[in-house]
């Protein structure tokens, strides 16, 4: 069996660590295993995330920075663990700033798998008008990872092209379990039932880690606007909240009251069971700022669910025609929340006959398990060129 080096920070329930985690859990891992390097060990106890990951065989390992963000003696270290066992063939990072320098290592070791795979990205306003930012720290960063010996994945076009600067990338899916989230009626019942919602009340779906960045103070005036006009709806909002921006929570969280529609809006947290939620909504709200590639969308669009999206995310989103966009920003007087509250109105079907979108989503390249095969692939077909070229340098 051969290891692969897995670099990404783990800290909770979020967006990475999903994409990452359901990658891991589908990869063949009788031919190919994870560990895992995690930047710091933010707490004393062991979180869900690193209790599967031993439970599926994989090893943790620990490298903590100082104040400055920095290891010392990284580059050694770095060395040192990709050295220290045969069976580990090279890394795969999550996110390139820091993580530069396992590449690095791998690189100096001549292992064969050395992959960078983006996950955030900017807008597409942004990227359109700015264009990326070249200062020293990125350009060192990129001159580390040029080459055929390095492959540069981005979950979408906006984040390659951000992150690597006119240099080749691929397009790596962030692909869902189709089966698990496959629309229920058992799971629409049984949610609605338990969190008191009747069979024709609307329901708004919104979920995502609750930064700002994910827009839910505008998500939340947009369904105002759309609950005055429909008073039998409701909102549920999915997601972990961040210590780091507790005064934007705390106004998303007084929002519904300070509105009249406490009794309207539920903030259930995060939820490990995400799937059962989806056969539960009629339509889901994702106003993000910016994304690299939401993972929601794709599950929400394999439940059958209408999705009503921000134009600042990739188009590449819209794996299926359930997929709407509107820009943030109007033109001319309009609100863009009670834009969106009309658009809401017109995806929303009278009478919807909800199915499972899980063949489009395969057909579009998003099944986790086709996504699985092709990393082990991927990883054996660059680990047999590694061993040809070493056998015929003997």
């Amino acid at each position: 069996m051969y290891r692969v080096l897995s670099v990404g920070i783990l800290r909770g329930l979020n967006g990475l660590n999903t994409s990452m985690m359901n990658l891991y859990r589908n990869m063949d891992r009788d031919l190919v295993q994870w560990d895992f390097l995690i930047m710091n060990k933010f707490r004393d106890e062991e979180s869900q995330l690193e209790t599967e990951i031993r439970d599926l065989g994989g090893r943790i390992h620990y490298l903590t920075y100082d104040n400055l963000g920095i290891p010392k003696g990284s580059r050694k270290k770095f060395r040192e663990l990709l050295s220290s066992d045969p069976e580990i063939m090279g890394v795969h990072v999550h996110a390139l700033s820091l993580n530069v320098w396992p590449l690095w290592a791998a690189g100096q070791l001549d292992l064969p798998v050395r992959v960078i795979q983006g996950h955030s990205g900017p807008s597409r306003s942004s990227l359109a008008s700015k264009g990326p930012v070249m200062n020293a720290s990125v350009r060192a960063r990129l001159r580390m990872i040029e080459g055929d010996d390095y492959d540069r994945w981005a979950c979408s076009d906006l984040v390659g092209a951000n992150l690597y600067r006119g240099l080749p990338f691929e397009v790596f899916p962030n692909a869902v379990d189709t089966k698990r989230f496959a629309f229920n009626p058992v799971y629409r019942q049984v949610v609605r039932s338990q969190l008191d919602i009747g069979e024709d009340t609307v329901v708004i779906g919104f979920v995502g880690t609750l930064y700002p960045i994910k827009n839910l103070l505008f998500a939340l005036q947009v369904f105002k606007c759309y609950h005055r006009r429909n008073p039998n709806s409701r909102m549920l909002i999915l997601g972990g909240r961040v210590v780091e921006e507790t005064e934007y929570l705390d106004k998303c969280m007084a929002y519904p009251k300070e509105n009249g529609m406490e009794d309207a809006v539920r903030f259930l947290g995060v939820q490990p069971s995400i799937d059962v939620f989806y056969s539960a909504f009629d339509a889901m709200l994702c106003p993000s700022r910016h994304e690299g590639f939401p993972n929601v969308l794709v599950e929400a669009q394999a439940a059958g669910v209408p999705c009503l999206v921000s134009d600042e995310i990739t188009e590449t989103v819209r794996l299926t025609d359930l997929v709407t966009m509107l820009p943030l920003e109007q033109p001319g007087e309009d609100k863009p929340e009670q834009v969106w509250a009309e658009k809401l109105e017109q995806i929303l079907p009278e009478n919807p006959e909800r199915r499972s979108y899980g063949k489009e989503i395969k057909s579009a390249g998003y099944d986790i398990r086709d996504a699985g095969r092709r990393l082990t692939e991927h990883y054996l077909n660059r680990i047999e060129a590694w061993e040809r070229r070493r056998a015929k340098e003997k």
